[in-house]
């Protein structure tokens, strides 16, 4: 009687570690999940704000007019600076598609696109909820008034294309640049 118990007991104990094991084996494979879809929201955004920060701090560069930038509102910007440095002014505008993404359909998040002046919007970077930009004059305030914008922050939320228990990783970022020919 007593062998029976033992193995009776010996089983439910093994068992009990055999599903412990199980739950602790899968919430390590979701965290990796959820990290792994993290990354790559983050590489998406280093990726476009590498891009904008370069080409915003350039914004007037090698153009002699004062009219720098040709339009400005809060979720898109117009603005001419000879990027590549070849005596070319290019006039390029930054803003999120009218096409919601087709990774992802519970924020909306869109494709924020750059448009040459003469050629066709490319995606700077895909899954994004948020691009906020804000313009300030000389002395640090908000203004709405092209002749007076100074500096410019930009701010974006960037989700991962995949859900990890019901919610979405995402990336934050923000950045304020100060154009050297607009000061």
């Amino acid at each position: 009687m007593r062998t029976i118990m033992e193995e009776a007991g010996g089983i439910i104990i093994g068992g009990v570690i055999f599903l412990t094991l199980i739950t602790l084996f899968s919430r390590i494979g979701d965290t990796a999940r959820a990290q792994s879809f993290k990354d790559a929201a983050q590489e998406s955004t280093t990726n476009a704000s590498d891009i904008m920060e370069r080409e915003f701090r350039l914004i007037g560069y090698g153009y002699t007019d004062t009219t720098y930038i040709l339009k400005a509102d809060s979720a898109s910007i117009t603005f001419r600076a000879d990027l590549n440095d070849d005596g070319i002014v290019d006039t390029v505008a930054y803003g999120l598609s009218a096409v919601v993404y087709a990774g992802q359909n519970t924020t909306a998040p869109r494709i924020l696109q750059r448009t040459p002046g003469h050629g066709l919007a490319a995606p700077v970077a895909t899954g994004i909820t948020k691009f906020a930009l804000d313009y300030f004059d000389r002395s640090g305030n908000p203004t709405t008034t092209i002749a007076n914008i100074r500096s410019i922050r930009m701010s974006m939320i960037s989700l991962a294309d995949a859900d990890i228990d019901s919610t979405h990783p995402g990336v934050y970022w923000e950045r304020t640049i100060k154009p050297k020919n607009m000061r």
